[in-house]
């Protein structure tokens, strides 16, 4: 069964994404309208506003899907993640500091892209809990995100207050939440970094196979197989290598004890 300290690890930044999706869309939504009004114009406004709301929704229902698919190839749910967030980063500094109306579309059509990335970060939840546990941790996971939703209009009443000008540039309640939403990512980027881990399909975590922790040759074996070859393949040779650990080979064996 899944070690316990991957469940406490992944957790806390699978709530903070949680959250901060909430936010996003609870501190936009009300200002984007406005945005279009005042910083360019009332057709500006007539014109882009529907079309900027889709974007996101559309860039959701697109990436989500390939997201999944991407994982199930083999690709690491952190490294998903991380380029979900920077498509966050991205689209929020667009849309923070656009200069015409098309960018404040394209900025939400990038950001949509990174929240795409849902699909493999339930799917790590999945593997590293007991059934009995995955309830309530999806429950957090969705409480999170109503939370954020009731707490991101709360935020807008900050920028009420902002009204500067750096350059060419005006910060205020109509772009603010943009910048905002971008340093949000940015920090999020840094707790993946930080404290997620890698998880294989077995819901093992990963760099913890491959340190120097004490797992056996055979434990390395079996888990490089199960990423190059197929299904069958890999489930033949774990039973192989955990039963007869005179097939591996000797070559292997003295070349794993030089090394140590």
């Amino acid at each position: 069964s899944p070690k316990p300290p991957a469940k406490r690890v992944i957790v806390p930044p699978a709530i903070t994404w949680g959250f901060l999706t909430g936010v996003e869309r609870a501190i936009i939504l009300p200002t984007l309208w406005l945005y279009f009004f005042k910083m360019f114009s009332l057709n500006d406004a007539v014109t882009y506003y529907g079309a900027t709301l889709a974007a996101f929704n559309l860039a959701v229902f697109i990436f989500s899907p390939l997201y999944g698919i991407i994982a199930y190839k083999g690709v690491r749910t952190r490294v998903l993640l991380l380029f979900s967030n920077q498509m966050e980063v991205i689209g929020n500094i667009i849309y923070f500091l656009a200069s015409q109306s098309w960018l404040v579309l394209l900025g939400r059509f990038i950001a949509g892209i990174g929240a795409g990335s849902e699909v493999p970060l339930y799917a790590d939840m999945v593997r590293v809990t007991k059934r009995e546990e995955r309830t309530p941790i999806i429950i957090l996971l969705l409480l999170s995100r109503q939370i954020g939703l009731v707490m991101g209009p709360a935020a807008t009443l900050i920028f009420h207050q902002f009204n500067y000008q750096i350059g060419k540039v005006t910060i205020n309640v109509y772009n603010g939440p943009g910048l905002l939403m971008g340093i949000l990512w940015l920090l999020h980027t840094v707790q993946v970094l930080l404290t997620f881990p890698d998880i294989n399909k077995n819901g093992q975590v990963w760099s913890a196979r491959n340190s120097d922790d004490g797992a056996t040759l055979k434990e390395r074996i079996v888990d490089l197989l199960y990423d190059s070859t197929s299904s069958a393949s890999r489930k033949g040779y774990s039973i192989l290598v955990s039963e007869q650990d005179e097939h591996v080979p000797e070559s292997i064996n003295s070349s794993y004890d030089r090394k140590e």
